[in-house]
């Protein structure tokens, strides 16, 4: 074993000589040497004290910053084209190590998923929508569609006992109405495209069928309206007759 003032006379006289690079054969020696040794809970912890106290100091820091700065600088890694895998067949430029397959915003456009990952995606969707703060952050950044837009013009002209509440203010279980009564009544309003909900519920009936079924556990009465009636030319006729159940405006 080496005692302590020898390692100090070592240091003392390598201080401020520089050092030539190894060869290539040392560091593979070296490297060698250190595979499969796992360093102990007590040297880490000292590395981790020498670090800190190095770059405490803003001469340090500076110095690794012109480091840094150098290498990177000698380092250009060339660009290359690529096609697009989404189908478009469009070319985009980027670096060759890079592992990027699409254009920003041609992620998977237009690739079907399998029915595996469908699943995947809406299991981790229904355990995130659980938690109350997520749902909250989602909704608040949602902005007013067409459709709710022209139910709250509706609202204001006919002094309707109805507020928007689609950002996630109100939740009745875990659904978020579009409009709730104030008068006190359990009354809601669903403002809905039909196209979406085929697509997710199999049919406009279905999803019409799910809600009230939700809503019963809870004591309100839902209220639809689909784009078939507020995109109609009589829109605020029928919307109303919905609403109030008024033939006459």
């Amino acid at each position: 074993m080496i005692s302590e003032k020898t390692r100090l006379k070592m240091r003392l006289a390598k201080l401020g000589k520089k050092r030539l690079p190894c060869s290539l054969e040392t560091k593979e020696k070296i490297r060698n040497s250190n595979l499969g040794k796992k360093r102990s809970i007590e040297t880490k912890l000292k590395q981790s004290l020498k670090k800190k106290e190095y770059y405490s100091h803003k001469e340090n820091i500076e110095k690794f910053k012109a480091r840094m700065k150098k290498y990177y600088c000698k380092i250009r890694i060339p660009l290359e084209y690529r096609i697009c895998k989404c189908g478009c067949l469009r070319l985009y430029k980027c670096k060759i190590n890079s592992k990027r397959e699409f254009i920003n915003g041609h992620n998977r456009r237009n690739q079907k998923m399998s029915k595996i990952s469908k699943l995947k995606i809406k299991n981790s969707m229904r355990i995130l929508f659980k938690n109350e703060d997520y749902r909250k952050k989602i909704l608040r950044k949602r902005k007013i569609s067409f459709y709710e837009s022209r139910i709250i013009q509706l609202i204001s002209d006919f002094k309707l006992p109805y507020k928007f509440v689609g950002n996630g203010k109100i939740w009745i279980g875990n659904r978020n109405p579009d409009f709730i009564n104030i008068n006190g009544e359990k009354k809601v309003i669903e403002v809905y495209g039909r196209f979406q909900k085929a697509r997710n519920y199999g049919s406009s009936k279905n999803y019409e069928k799910n809600r009230v079924k939700h809503y019963k556990k809870y004591g309100f009465e839902a209220i639809f309206l689909s784009d078939k009636e507020i995109l109609n030319k009589n829109w605020k006729k029928v919307c109303l007759y919905n609403i109030r159940g008024l033939s006459n405006v």
